[in-house]
């Protein structure tokens, strides 16, 4: 299954390296087929995700999860948003993990709709999660660390397992409003072999309020 790959193992940490998962060239012909015939067509379909209502629920959702973030850490942290990093996600390894995300192994990758909110969600992470927020980049200004620019690296703990701060990178959310999930790239960096990233997975409560439901992870260190 290629969602297997996603699951690729970085040798350091994705915050302070980079790393992101690889691209496999060999699965790609069909899913990039599909991708042009959908757009030369006029059906790239993301308009649903990017609207104003999908972006302020998204807000909310990515203001609510960091603020907790906060309240639980006994470390201070050091707040970013997806731009600041490699790109965490081609389209096409998207369009894998939206796939199964919403329908496990049976996902079909090729499918429009999933190639639309892929396409959609590489386009979130794309954006600058404080300039589309001013809520978060409000949070930021009040509740995060700011280390020391000489630092090159996190100075670390006695045992050098961990560093004295966390990090903390988040993407602004693929919110799918008919669906009532949501879906938000983070990562994380606690020490030299402490981190990874993935995608959080919220749904929509009966009341209208959005609770975090699963995690899929895509790179550990």
């Amino acid at each position: 299954m290629r969602i297997a790959l996603l699951l690729s193992m970085c040798a350091t940490l994705v915050l302070a390296t980079g790393c992101a998962p690889s691209d496999e060239e060999g699965t790609k012909s069909a899913l990039s087929g599909t991708k042009s015939a959908n757009r030369s067509a006029g059906t790239d379909g993301q308009a649903a995700y990017l609207s104003d209502e999908a972006i302020a629920t998204g807000c909310s959702i990515a203001a609510k999860y960091i603020a907790a973030q906060f309240d639980k850490s006994d470390k201070p942290i050091v707040l970013g948003d997806a731009t600041a990093y490699a790109p965490p996600l081609t389209d096409d390894d998207a369009s894998f993990a939206i796939a199964y995300l919403l329908n496990g192994e049976k996902g079909d990758a090729t499918d429009p709709a999933n190639q639309a909110r892929a396409r959609a969600l590489v386009t979130l992470i794309g954006r600058n999660l404080f300039e589309q927020c001013p809520s978060i980049a409000d949070l930021k200004a009040k509740r995060a660390f700011t280390p020391d620019p000489k630092q090159e690296t996190p100075p670390v703990t006695p045992d050098g397992l961990f560093y004295t701060y966390d990090t903390l990178a988040v993407s602004l959310p693929l919110v799918d409003l008919e669906r009532g999930q949501a879906f938000m790239w983070t990562a994380t960096g606690c020490g030299p072999l402490c981190g990874g990233s993935g995608i959080e997975i919220f749904t929509r409560r009966s009341d209208g309020s959005w609770s975090r439901t699963d995690y899929m992870g895509l790179t550990i260190s």
